[in-house]
């Protein structure tokens, strides 16, 4: 049926009547009789989508997403409306977007849900806040809910849930992981009204225990404030009588858009960027003017600027240049080692946008765990209705590029990472914080580059060792590693650390032609002209079409095993050509002179085609017997001049 709407995705708004006769006529007329309701709500979804989202089949087909579309318009007659939404939910989860959404602020349908805060964290589920009648299950890791372990759980939630990637899900996930109605929904539990939830302490003993489901005004993003729990009656959070710590207390309870405090123990201007709104009774620009005043007059002694958005969601991005540019300003001050963000899992949307123009601008070393958001991103909602079932959808409309266009991540690994743990958690620790204080938050980079290549390595390991999985948090992409190389090692002539790089980039990202590439180049510069042809070998087997490594792997083979010169029909090319060109045979070997410059050899492919020595030019004599008298001189990007042999 959707296949037969083309038009909706590409050309935009059709009227509801044209709409509706498509789809009538379209391919998925089944024994089911369709809602006409749903058919025009979804229909007009996918117009919506093709109308203004900036990408939206840069993750999944624009046939695979109408298939999906289609198969909800054929069952939603025999569904209730809580599963329709849940499965449009799914449809939208498949564009990658982590700002387009349904949101279920005006369904009453799902406002049931089972009085439990569940957080994820990077050892795994945890309570953080529940009805006081439970609260001996706080700190408790979460092993199943219902009849399914909590991973599984998880990865079933996390379907419906419109994320970037997958590294944003805890984000947002213990908005979704307490309502009953998609518990229930999605196969996890097998009632509304109740929920067997088993758990584990610290030493491992478990409990199971059944909780009831209770009704809760649905609120998009209710776990944004850390001490919300959806109930009405009294619960039990971590953070009850606990003083709180620095990081903390303009967080939990009262959260505060921005804020700055010296640490003059540590040497340390702390600034807390929460929100980027105007907030209060200052505004975001007279806060920035206040706390640049305070650091003007106290540089001095300050040794760190951190800055925190671990806990920042975003907001008007508008207000993030002129924040950078005061950072610019004071790059004299702020170099490299002074100046660190911390990022959390947390971090989204206009923090990102934050994040790339410092790292663009500014020497800033990036510190904490994975950023939610990505640099490179898609925002600027637009909320539309749905008028069957009165739905609300956001639909991003721009496409925001802070990061290196070859940044695909959707996603954003700090350089220095430091995971949030629940032990971290529950002891109320500011890991990164720590690092930074403890001169340990060093970018691998900055090691090598200040340390060398057995520290980086031995970093790189211990590091590894901590975090097996190292993907999962490595800081730099393909291209990153690639411009470290040519940018910052190649020019001081650190060859080896060069060397090191690439040899990881080729490693790191196989799928990558020119990491291999590069590490053949850097390989010949130092001379190891046989491992730099064994990449290129390899290169040219796995892209047989990649034409500047075919070319250098078959100078590279000139050059270390030339083919032999048949001296019969090497005499038949030597003379004088056009251009002060110069061919002459001498001890059996081809020499080339230009000009009258330095003689160069021609290494032999074969009989009439050679490369010129130390050069990237070939030559080809285009007769084989060199009877007409002429040659080509050529460059693998195709340009070439021939020049005739002078009587």
């Amino acid at each position: 049926m959707i296949q037969e709407t083309k038009k909706i995705f590409i050309t935009g708004p059709v009227t509801v009547i044209a709409l509706l006769l498509l789809l009538i006529t379209g391919s998925c007329g089944s024994d089911n009789e369709i809602d006409e309701s749903w058919q025009r709500d979804i229909s007009l979804l996918c117009e919506k989508i093709g109308s203004y989202h900036p990408q939206p089949w840069r993750y999944v087909t624009e046939a695979e997403f109408k298939i999906s579309a289609e198969q909800i318009i054929k069952h939603s007659s025999g569904w209730k409306k809580t599963k329709t939404v849940v499965e449009m939910m799914k449809l939208i989860a498949m564009l990658g977007d982590g700002h387009s959404e349904i949101s279920l602020n005006n369904m009453e349908e799902f406002n049931l849900w089972y009085p439990v805060r569940m957080e994820l964290f990077n050892d795994g589920l945890y309570i953080t806040g529940i009805d006081n009648g439970y609260k001996d299950l706080l700190r408790y890791k979460v092993v199943k809910i219902g009849d399914m372990n909590a991973d599984e759980a998880i990865g079933r939630v996390s379907k419906i849930i419109s994320l970037d990637d997958k590294r944003g899900l805890s984000r947002v996930i213990t908005n979704y992981l307490s309502n009953a109605v998609i518990l229930k929904t999605l196969g996890i539990t097998d009632s509304e009204e109740k929920m067997f939830l088993k758990a584990t302490d610290s030493n491992g003993d478990e409990m199971t225990v059944k909780i009831n489901s209770q009704p809760w005004n649905m609120a998009t993003n209710w776990a944004y404030y850390r001490s919300n729990v959806p109930v009405s009656s009294s619960s039990a959070t971590i953070y009850d009588d606990i003083e709180l710590p620095l990081f903390l207390k303009n967080v939990i309870n009262d959260r505060k858009a921005y804020w700055f405090e010296y640490m003059p123990e540590d040497r340390v201007l702390m600034f807390q960027f929460n929100d980027v709104n105007n907030s209060g009774n200052e505004s975001f620009s007279g806060f920035i003017e206040r706390m640049f005043g305070f650091y003007d007059a106290n540089s001095d002694r300050i040794e760190k600027f951190v800055i925190d958005v671990r806990f920042n969601e975003g907001g008007d991005g508008s207000l993030i240049k002129p924040l950078v540019q005061k950072f610019i300003k004071r790059s004299d001050r702020l170099t490299r080692g002074k100046l660190y963000i911390i990022t959390g899992r947390n971090t989204f949307s206009a923090a990102s946008n934050f994040i790339g123009q410092m790292l663009e601008n500014t020497s800033a070393v990036t510190v904490g765990d994975i950023a939610a958001g990505p640099l490179n991103w898609n925002s600027d909602i637009i909320k539309f209705e749905l008028p069957g079932n009165n739905i609300l959808v956001n639909i991003s409309t721009m496409a925001w590029q802070k990061g290196h266009p070859t940044d695909t991540r959707g996603y954003y690994p700090p350089e220095v990472f430091v995971p949030t743990c629940s032990s971290d958690v529950f002891g109320f620790r500011d890991a990164p914080l720590e690092a930074i204080l403890n001169n340990e938050a060093v970018p691998l980079k900055d090691i090598l580059i200040n340390k060398g290549i057995s520290a980086f390595e031995d970093e790189l390991n211990r590091r590894t060792e901590l975090s097996p999985d190292t993907m999962e948090w490595f800081p730099y992409t393909s291209f990153d590693l690639t411009l470290f190389a040519f940018q910052d090692l190649i020019p001081q002539g650190k060859l080896d650390e060069a060397l090191v790089i690439s040899r990881l980039n080729a490693t790191f990202y196989p799928e990558n032609i020119r990491a291999k590439y590069i590490t053949a180049m850097i390989l010949e510069a130092k001379g190891e002209l046989n491992e730099a042809l064994g990449y290129l070998d390899q290169l040219a087997e796995k892209e047989p079409y990649y034409v500047e490594a075919v070319w250098d792997r078959d100078r590279l083979k000139a050059v270390i095993d030339p083919a032999p010169l048949n001296s019969e029909i090497a005499v038949n090319y030597t003379g004088d050509y056009e251009g002060e060109r110069v061919i002459s045979l001498k001890d059996d070997k081809l020499w080339y002179t230009r000009n009258g410059s330095a003689q160069l050899q021609l290494l032999p492919v074969d009989d009439h085609v050679f490369f010129i020595e130390n050069s990237n030019s070939k030559m080809i004599f285009l007769s084989k017997d060199g009877s007409d008298g002429s040659l080509k001189i050529f460059s693998y990007n195709g340009r070439g001049y021939t020049y005739n042999r002078i009587q």
